[in-house]
């Protein structure tokens, strides 16, 4: 067997830490199980049971490899390696290349090791580590950087389909951005197509949004607030619960065209009115670059990728607006008429009308549209129908 021996760096002026010597146990031959995961298909030697397995994968599908080895198992890393924190408010994981692999060291949990040439993903769990914990974050966290990675544009997003198209929630962790999808899901204005990460690309006839699997992760007084108890799947350490594909009311994956994104910002406390404001070109950018999911940030060839790609789809008429909405259970009818009252208007108004210019310094067409407002409950017949003034 061989022996890994390795020190790893915590920042360029970190203290060290040593890895204990430890055997790496060869992988036994697997059996192969193939999922969807985006457009791609996910092979690998355990059950994922938050992804909806497939029979065989089609020989033109991407074809990514995830294997699973066994706890405290490490290849030759050697001598030294240098992991950088992740800019993560929750803090506890940190990353860095070795080689041509980038390995992704989460504290408590489990290391993952990224081929991205290969499009290859090795787990390493801790003895410990709870697998529903693990697989969250291989499905939410690892694999959209490895699809990013090799086809830009993936963004950290819930995604639904309505009648009027399918549009991009997105926001950071924390947001709404899942609770808001399952109440569109559960009342039968939408169809939920993913939770956590959304791949936009344009195949020729228009942006088309693919969810990267159909499971969304709600905390208890979501799942409560929304009936959703008797769907339960998974538990994970930080109070969130799963509920897969097959058992979600109103759940499907598909490619579909791509209406309009919205980036969720909490109103401030007192805040009256729910509003859909359009963003100008050069602020979608950045909205939707600031949201997207990379594997290396420090590689300019990659960030120069997805900065092409979000501009290519504002270019070409993408609609980003920034909803601000008062974080309330009882409102979420009225910002689901908000979204849905701007998906009217955009409908109405037309697909090719208001392209906005990535170059326009904040005042293309979109930025003189009036936001969709809906006044909150209690506020009186003063704020019925106001709209914000156009800036």
């Amino acid at each position: 067997m061989a022996v890994v021996t390795a020190v790893l760096t915590m920042g360029s002026h970190g203290p060290t830490i040593p890895i204990p010597e430890v055997p790496v146990v060869a992988n036994v031959s697997p059996v192969n199980l193939y999922y969807r995961f985006c457009d791609s298909v996910i092979e690998c030697d355990r059950p994922l049971p938050e992804l909806i397995r497939l029979p065989s994968p089609a020989p033109e599908v991407p074809l990514l490899a995830v294997r699973f080895e066994a706890p405290h198992s490490l290849p030759c890393l050697g001598h030294a390696v240098n992991l950088e924190p992740w800019p993560d408010p929750a803090g506890g994981v940190l990353q860095g290349w070795v080689g041509d692999c980038i390995l992704i060291r989460v504290l408590g949990l489990a290391d993952f090791l990224v081929r991205p040439a290969a499009g290859a993903v090795e787990c390493h769990p801790l003895s410990a580590a709870n697998p529903s914990d693990v697989r969250h974050f291989l499905l939410n966290q690892v694999l959209p950087r490895l699809v990013g990675y090799r086809s830009p544009l993936v963004l950290h997003a819930s995604a639904i389909l309505t009648d009027l198209g399918a549009i991009a929630l997105v926001g950071p962790s924390g947001i709404g951005k899942s609770t808001l999808a399952a109440s569109f899901g559960t009342c039968g204005e939408a169809i939920v197509l993913a939770d956590d990460a959304v791949r936009i690309a344009d195949d020729g006839t228009g942006a088309r949004l693919i969810g990267a699997y159909g499971a969304y992760r709600l905390r208890p007084d979501s799942v409560g607030a929304l009936r959703l108890s008797g769907s339960l799947g998974p538990q994970l350490s930080r109070g969130k619960s799963i509920l897969t594909a097959q058992r979600v009311p109103g759940t499907r994956e598909a490619r579909s065209p791509l209406a309009a994104v919205f980036i969720l910002q909490s109103s401030a406390p007192g805040g009256a009115a729910i509003t859909a404001f359009p963003m100008s070109g050069v602020a979608s950018v950045l909205a939707l670059i600031s949201h997207a999911f990379f594997l290396d940030p420090g590689q300019k060839s990659l960030i120069r990728r997805q900065f092409e790609a979000v501009s290519l789809l504002v270019r070409t008429g993408c609609r980003v607006y920034l909803l601000n909405y008062p974080r309330q259970f009882g409102l979420l009818p009225q910002v689901r008429a908000s979204i849905i009252e701007t998906l009217r208007g955009l409908a109405a108004r037309g697909t090719d009308q208001g392209r906005y210019r990535v170059d326009d310094g904040g005042s293309g067409p979109g930025v003189r549209r009036l936001p969709a407002t809906v006044p909150v409950r209690g506020q009186g017949e003063e704020n019925a129908g106001r709209r914000p003034a156009a800036h």
